[in-house]
C-alpha cells in the first residue's frame, strides 16, 4: 500500500485510563478488530498490567483518506 501511496488515518480514537502503569513495568496491551464498515475499520484495544488488571481502554476507527481529501505536496517556487 505505501508503494502506491495509499495509507489509513485514525478519524476518531477514545480511551479511558483506569489507572497508570508503574514506571518501568512490564504491560500488555492487546488490539482486535470489529467487522468492517463500508469505508471504515474499527479496533479495540486495551493494556494491563502483569497480573492482568486494566489499565487503559479503547477504541479507535480508521479510514483511507478519499482522494478527494487528500493533501496536494505543496509546490516550491
Amino acid at each position: 500500500m505505501q508503494a502506491q501511496g495509499v495509507f489509513w488515518a485514525i478519524v476518531r480514537a477514545k480511551y479511558e485510563v483506569l489507572r497508570q502503569p508503574i514506571v518501568h513495568s512490564t504491560v500488555l496491551v492487546r488490539t482486535w478488530p470489529h467487522s468492517p464498515s463500508r469505508f471504515a475499520f474499527q479496533r479495540d484495544y486495551s493494556m494491563a498490567d502483569e497480573s492482568g488488571d486494566l489499565l487503559v481502554k479503547g477504541s479507535s476507527e480508521w479510514e483511507p483518506p478519499s482522494a478527494a481529501s487528500a493533501v496536494s505536496p505543496v509546490s516550491q517556487s
